[in-house]
């Protein structure tokens, strides 16, 4: 082990014993050798905890290299995976969520290209499981992508399917702030790659994100819209520290909207889409919907006049067009 670097592998933990088995299986079998397991709970009311503890006695060899943390009181989940990044002793960090799983060679793959590409970050493809069957697998990004496709979210932005030179991570203070527990891993992303341009590619499938009906993926609440806000405020406050905001600017005020319109689609609470209905109204009027796909074009439009009732018919139709799709 001690020819190859330590990677460590960053797990916040928050009320899945339902599926941390397999999430911690999957971990402790891995095939690269000089590995380091960070859980931290963040104050889980169920026995997620006992689970991985449970369960690493029977792969001994973990016992020395296993991190146990504890949050007193639940802190989310990007103070969660920022604490374990923090106290993590790699030279790289791969986090992964508790419901989800990884391919049992998806570390050393990411390593070999690390080392192959001479690059900082390797990225490998996510494949969305739910209900048990495995479908939506991301299509690889390519390894040079432009800052203004990172902003515009046409790149991987999962921090769950990377490997990461962690010094780089804190050298660029790439953390996302306490509180942003939707995007997180976007505002991570996001600020790693405005310093890096280049990554090392898997063109295999090494994580599996697990869509269930309590993962942040399905409904959006509003707690969601103040994420997004929190997102964006950040985001510019991060560019403006490098005196580079106005450079992306008009990308950003565009990708708002694109955002707003997103979570409009995918909120079934009626109140909270009228209380964040005129979010980002200065953009809306700026840009008049023209960077928008269609479907959020209409979204966009119908949500900018307040016709809930053809929202709500619009969003009937795209739920049976994706159903049908399957």
């Amino acid at each position: 082990m001690n020819n190859v670097p330590l990677i460590s592998i960053c797990v916040p933990v928050y009320n899945t014993a339902r599926y941390i088995e397999k999430c911690v299986r999957s971990l402790f079998e891995q095939t690269y050798p000089n590995l380091e397991f960070v859980f931290v709970d963040d104050a889980s009311s169920d026995d997620s905890m006992h689970i991985v503890q449970t369960i690493a006695l029977e792969y001994p060899d973990t016992k020395d290299r296993i991190c146990y943390l504890h949050n007193s009181s639940n802190q989310g989940l990007a103070y969660t995976r920022g604490k374990a990044i923090l106290e993590a002793k790699g030279e790289y960090v791969f986090c992964v969520d508790s419901d989800d799983y990884i391919e049992k060679n998806i570390i050393q793959l990411m390593y070999n290209a690390i080392k192959q590409k001479d690059e900082n970050i390797a990225s490998c493809l996510m494949a969305y499981e739910q209900k048990g069957i495995i479908s939506n697998i991301e299509i690889q990004e390519p390894s040079f992508y432009s800052f203004e496709d990172v902003l515009q979210d046409k790149t991987n932005n999962h921090a769950a399917s990377h490997l990461i030179r962690k010094e780089l991570l804190l050298k660029w203070n790439c953390l996302p702030p306490g509180g942003l527990d939707y995007l997180e891993d976007r505002y991570l992303m996001t600020c790693i790659r405005y310093h890096i341009h280049t990554q090392a590619i898997i063109q295999d499938v090494g994580y599996y994100y697990v869509k269930h009906p309590n993962s942040l993926s399905s409904n959006k609440k509003e707690k969601h819209f103040r994420c997004l806000i929190l997102f964006y405020q950040s985001i510019e406050n991060y560019l403006r520290q490098y005196n580079d905001y106005e450079t992306y600017a008009t990308t950003i005020q565009q990708q708002k909207v694109i955002d707003k319109a997103h979570l409009m689609l995918h909120c079934h609470d009626m109140n909270v889409r009228k209380q964040y209905a005129d979010l980002f109204r200065e953009e809306e009027n700026q840009y008049h919907f023209s960077a928008l796909h269609r479907s959020a074009k209409i979204v966009a439009w119908l949500v900018h006049h307040h016709y809930w009732t053809a929202l709500r018919v619009y969003q009937c139709y795209i739920n049976l067009r994706e159903k049908l799709s399957k």
